[in-house]
């Protein structure tokens, strides 16, 4: 419960922080401008449960796209998909995503409109920070709207999985989901990620990467242990196990799990603040290593991770949301699932829309339960990524300050 807590008074900062525009200088553009969007519309809406199920979702799929944008993009000073991903979406680009297969087939919004109509609600316009996330990945992945009619975007409907943390950060295997082919005319890099530490002093660059290694592998058993937590807590939380004569014992090794994760966390921040030293330094030597050759790929990247940056802060908007939102929305849970069952009986659905109205179904019992750990999850590795990235940006800036300064 120890992890739940700290992350609990994230989520209340960031409250105030989204409330509060003005005190927010992490997120920059059109990602703070979607964010707060978000904030105010969920403050305005009519109660709903299942809206906030959805917005954790966006959440979580936007923290997965950043993983994917920062670890397996190829890119160049001259990679032509940065420049799409870091345009603002027009009212023409909003109404395209809209009418993408993704957006079309999507359980949530193909059917949304029909329950809203039962319930007496508005019809739901797809968010801009939801339209955002496919438009993205749009853009990143293999789909009809690219030129590959075989392959479509990751699945936005998977839920996370608390056994295993990489499901909060990385979407599911699927054979019709890949990343796009990257052509470039200058040196191709294989992630942003590693492209952006390209930017550092030579000499530093060995130890950086084998230091952000030693990083990611106490990161992984970190996450595993909080798997085990989560396990455990929830096990206990199940109503069905009030009486089960394995309480006391699952009692017991939660306590040992929660001193087991404890430990590892504290490995892993020592490495992580490792990582970030160099970082750091490596940012810092390059006024005194300046090479103006690496100027175009710096311009390239800066708006880029910008955009990532804002995407991690449209995330926590959307965790923040939902937190205030669910505890609208949990008295309409009734009303909405009987709305989902009528809707299924209508003779006007067309295509997948009955199955897709079952899995609606489907997903309100299980998002109920994982609602908050998700939520906390969620805020604690938008968080962790955005630290991560303002690293990066700052590596970026330095080569851009020192151009101007040229």
């Amino acid at each position: 419960m120890i992890f739940f807590k700290k992350i609990g008074i994230k989520i209340s900062l960031i409250t105030v922080m989204i409330i509060s525009p003005s005190v927010t200088m992490g997120a920059s553009g059109s990602g703070f401008i979607e964010g707060s969007s978000e904030s105010l519309s969920a403050i305005a809406e009519n109660p709903t449960f299942e809206g906030q199920v959805a917005r954790i979702n966006i959440g979580i799929n936007l923290i997965r796209l950043n993983t994917d944008i920062l670890e397996r993009m190829p890119i160049s000073a001259d990679a032509e998909w940065v420049d799409k991903i870091v345009l603002n979406i027009s009212s023409e680009m909003y109404k395209k995503t809209l009418r993408s297969k993704a957006v079309q087939g999507d359980s949530y919004y193909s059917t949304v409109g029909i329950t809203n109509a039962i319930l007496g609600r508005p019809a739901l316009a797809v968010s801009p920070l939801s339209a955002r996330l496919f438009y993205e990945a749009g853009v990143i992945y293999k789909n009809e709207l690219n030129g590959y009619k075989d392959f479509h975007i990751p699945n936005m409907n998977v839920f996370p999985d608390i056994s295993d943390m990489k499901t909060y950060v990385t979407f599911k295997d699927d054979p019709k989901v890949e990343i796009i082919e990257v052509e470039a005319k200058s040196g191709l890099f294989p992630s942003v990620v590693e492209a952006t530490i390209s930017l550092l002093p030579e000499d530093l660059i060995e130890a950086i990467q084998d230091s952000k290694k030693e990083m990611q592998n106490a990161k992984d058993e970190f996450n595993s242990a909080i798997s085990e937590v989560g396990i455990l807590e929830a096990w206990l939380d199940d109503d069905k196990n009030s009486n089960n004569p394995q309480t006391a014992d699952k009692s017991m090794e939660l306590k040992t799990a929660e001193l087991d994760k404890e430990k590892l966390e504290e490995v892993f921040e020592a490495k992580e603040e490792i990582y970030f030293q160099l970082l750091e330094s490596g940012a810092e030597a390059i006024a005194s290593n300046y090479d103006a050759s690496k100027v175009p790929l710096a311009r390239k990247l800066e708006k880029l991770l910008d955009a990532v940056d804002n995407n991690a802060f449209g995330a926590v908007s959307m965790f923040t949301s939902a937190s205030a939102g669910l505890a609208r929305g949990m008295g309409k849970v009734t009303d909405e699932m009987k709305a989902i069952s009528l809707a299924q009986g209508y003779s006007s659905l067309v295509g997948n829309q009955k199955q897709f109205l079952i899995e609606r179904y489907e997903r309100m019992a299980v998002g109920a339960l994982m609602a908050f750990p998700n939520i906390a999850i969620g805020t604690y590795m938008a968080t962790s990524q955005s630290s991560e990235i303002g690293k990066y940006q700052d590596i970026v800036n330095k080569i851009l300050e020192g151009a101007k300064a040229e």
